[in-house]
């Protein structure tokens, strides 16, 4: 994910928020434009939407996750409820979660052994 997504800004140092930036413009593209039309079709009430960072393609990405926690919100089409990043990490996988109720938390999931 985010290999793909171009024309996102410079990181500016020390900003956080360059993940809301570029988790928006992600979603504007047809490709998530569509996820989000499958989501919805689902019928379901909590419709999850994961994002796969490669870290290879997306520095700024990985190091904005270092910054700290993102301050802002995304712009999110209301037919996604959850947003999911995933950034692989050492043994395991450093995931972002973003909702509307719950603003951006975070968490490391270790891979099995």
């Amino acid at each position: 994910m985010f290999g793909y997504v171009t024309g996102i800004p410079s990181r500016p140092a020390g900003d956080p928020n360059h993940v809301s930036t570029a988790v928006t413009m992600a979603l504007a593209l047809p490709k998530h434009v569509k996820d989000a039309e499958k989501l919805d079709a689902s019928g379901a009430d909590v419709r999850h939407l994961f994002l796969w960072v490669d870290p290879l393609t997306r520095l700024d990405i990985g190091r904005a996750l270092g910054d700290g926690m993102p301050t802002t919100h995304p712009v999110v089409d209301p037919r996604i409820t959850e947003i999911w990043l995933g950034l692989p990490a050492g043994n395991g996988v450093e995931v972002l979660r973003w909702s509307e109720g719950d603003d951006w938390r975070y968490a490391e999931v270790a891979l099995p052994r």
